[in-house]
């Protein structure tokens, strides 16, 4: 590494900072809420990554992390990219199986507490519960193509990605929003449940069980718009804007 190189440092290891110290570098920080996790309560101001002389800035990929990082760091320059995703892999598709699909990395009690409670009702009988775990993205792609329902129980996320790919493929969207998702997951475009209430979760999935079987016209508008907004505003093309300059401005700095 030299003085024309950027090293990129993940927020969750600041330690690869001191790596090189004389190399600029820039921090990328998927999830705000991990920001402060490697250090101790006590940490000294000036022994936090962000506060190097070599940092040239963050990039994030929501409006939460940015949030975060410039109430916490004000004089941090942190730049957005907007994550792009791929119209061809989460392809809009219809007719949906009725299939209820989720990824059980985060928050995973929670969603066997929702699918529990939902089968000892009997609601979850005509339905099939597919779990999204240890395969390829385009295994799990497939999956969220052909079903109708994703439980998304991601939280606290940068983002949170499973929920706008399910979205843009054409899944009914029920869950937590985790703060990153905030800009997404809204009352107009899912079912968005306040974190940690297993109750109004299963509740809101029920009802749209039942939506789905006996009124499927009004929740396809719905999810027709949310699938068109994910493709407007999480675009390939503009994630590569994003990127070109970001890293535009970010090398065209000095320390």
């Amino acid at each position: 590494l030299d003085a024309d190189d950027i090293l990129v440092v993940p927020e969750v290891m600041p330690a690869l900072a001191q790596i090189a110290p004389d190399v600029p570098k820039a921090i990328f920080n998927q999830n705000g809420y991990l920001t402060l996790a490697p250090y101790s309560l006590n940490v000294d101001p000036k022994a936090l990554v962000y506060s190097r002389p070599e940092v040239l800035g963050a990039i994030v990929a929501s409006e939460d992390t940015r949030e975060y990082l410039e109430t916490l760091f004000p004089r941090l320059r942190v730049r957005r990219v907007h994550y792009g995703i791929d119209p061809r892999l989460f392809a809009f598709t219809r007719p949906k199986k009725r299939q209820i699909a989720y990824m059980p990395r985060k928050n995973r009690q929670d969603l066997h507490q929702v699918l529990i409670r939902l089968r000892l009702s009997g609601r979850l009988e005509g339905w099939d519960v597919v779990e999204i775990a240890n395969c390829p993205e385009t295994a799990a792609a497939a999956i969220l193509r052909e079903s109708a329902v994703f439980l998304n129980a991601g939280h606290p996320e940068g983002f949170g990605l499973p929920a706008a790919e399910a979205m843009r493929a054409g899944c009914v969207v029920v869950g937590y929003h985790g703060y990153g998702g905030r800009e997404f997951l809204t009352e107009r475009l899912a079912f968005p449940v306040v974190m940690g209430d297993i109750m109004a979760f299963a509740d809101k999935v029920a009802d749209v069980l039942t939506a789905l079987e006996s009124s499927p016209a009004a929740l396809g508008r719905r999810v027709e718009e949310a699938s068109r907004f994910i493709t407007e505003n999480y675009s390939p093309e503009r994630e590569e804007r994003d990127l070109v300059a970001i890293w535009s401005e970010f090398s065209s700095r000095t320390i």
